[in-house]
């Protein structure tokens, strides 16, 4: 196992700094801003991109650094799922849904990573920083759904939001979580605004040595590793 695997699965979370080089994080920013309708007035919440962030996506899984450090943590073979995140949120206000501690998975048994891309914000600014509960991740199970997920403050773990801490993003740096880390985003300001692409990566099942309709492989190969009686299973 290697150093940056066990970080994540001890912690629940690992952060590196300028994994995307800060001018293709302008550039980014300022093609997902043209998607923004002339009239939408960002001070009053968050715009989310899903459709038009898909270009920018497909580049940023590109970047090489980005590419070694997913290596780094599942290996030459690995998938996007493209169900659960893979958008851009454009933020310059204070969205409460945004900011609650939440999870992004229900389950353990197979979840996979949640990689945040910071693209922009205001510099040295702790609004704009994501949150999370390190060693969360190994807390149990709960049935508060919110998409896939569940609030924190909706649970009996609700006081382990003093727990918190902030993690210190600057444009280009990656987070990376486990999928049942407790986290929640941060927000924009009325000076700057905050930029973040999500993307939900994991491991291809060996089980079914296929690819999801939900999943498109980025990196490397699925291979079927069950038992060969059951491989044409219909």
């Amino acid at each position: 196992m290697s150093s940056a695997q066990l970080h994540l699965r001890t912690y629940g979370y690992l952060k590196r700094q300028a994994v995307v080089s800060r001018e293709r994080c302008a550039e980014l920013t300022q093609e997902l801003k043209s998607h923004c309708a002339p009239d939408a007035d960002l001070s009053k919440g968050s715009l989310r991109l899903e459709e038009p962030a898909e270009a920018a996506i497909a580049s940023v899984l590109q970047e090489s650094a980005l590419r070694a450090l997913i290596a780094q943590l599942l290996g030459p073979d690995w998938l996007l799922v493209v169900n659960r995140h893979n958008h851009v949120v454009i933020d310059q206000g204070r969205g409460s849904r945004a900011t609650r501690m939440h999870r992004d998975l229900l389950h353990w048994s197979r979840n996979p990573i949640t990689v945040l891309v910071m693209l922009d914000c205001g510099e040295d600014d702790p609004v704009a920083w994501p949150s999370l509960i390190p060693g969360s991740q190994l807390w149990p199970t709960a049935e508060q759904r919110n998409g896939g997920g569940y609030w924190l403050d909706e649970t009996d773990e609700a006081e382990s939001l003093q727990q918190a801490v902030k993690v210190p993003m600057c444009p280009g740096d990656v987070l990376v979580m486990d999928g049942m880390t407790f986290h929640a985003a941060g927000a924009g300001s009325e000076q700057h605004s905050r930029v973040m692409m999500s993307l939900c990566l994991r491991t291809p099942d060996e089980l079914t040595g296929e690819v999801g309709p939900n999943e498109r492989l980025i990196a490397g190969s699925v291979r079927y590793e069950g038992q060969a009686r059951w491989r044409a299973h219909g």
